[in-house]
Formats: C-alpha cells, structure tokens, sequence
C-alpha cells in the first residue's frame, strides 16, 4: 500500500504530464498501443514500419485491374480485400515467429 508521501509525490508528478503538445507528437503517440497491427484503429488500416508500402500499394493496383470495380461499392470491397489479405499474410508471419527451432512454442510471442 502507498504511503501518503508517495501518494502526494505521485499527484505532483502528474501535473507535470501533459503528454504531447505538437500534430507529430500526438500523432506518433497516438500509435503507442500498436502491438502488433493485427487489428484496426478507428477504422483505419495502417502498414507496420517494416512492412512495404510500394509491395501493398501494388497488390492493391493488381486486384483493381482484375476486379475493375465500377463503383464506390465495388472499389471499397477490393480494397478491403487487400487489406484482409495483407493482414492474414501479417498474422501468419507473427504466429511462424512463436515457434522456436527446436520445434517449441514460445508461449509469450504467441500469448500476444
């Protein structure tokens, strides 16, 4: 249990805390909880740093010129599909990396 000194030390130094003040400050914290990608935040998809956007970008171009889609509908549905794809690709490349090569599961990686 806290002791009232640390209790008031603890207030204090949260009054200190106004956490970012500038757009790319509170832009960059605002990926913070980012983990592992594998879910999307306020309906946005986003790539994860060492992912490459030109290989995305292009799967997107592909699926376009074998879809044509003809409308918003249609060009919504095949760049969800890109996303869905890139993400189960994401997802099976995060669970390859919980297994060890003695053929053991590492129970942390794969807790996430």
């Amino acid at each position: 249990m806290s002791t009232q000194a640390q209790i008031q030390a603890n207030q204090a130094n949260a009054k200190l805390s106004c956490g970012p003040t500038t757009i790319e400050g509170k832009a960059a914290s605002s990926k913070n909880h980012v983990i592992h990608g594998l879910s999307y935040r306020g309906g946005m998809f986003i790539l994860l740093p060492w992912e490459s956007a030109v290989e995305f970008d292009q799967l997107v171009i592909d699926l376009k010129n074998e879809y044509g889609p003809k409308n918003r509908t249609e060009l919504i549905l095949v760049e969800r599909m890109a996303q869905h794809h890139w993400l189960r690709n994401r997802a099976t490349l995060l669970q390859g990396n919980c297994f060890l090569d003695d053929g053991t599961i590492d129970d942390k990686r794969l807790a996430l």
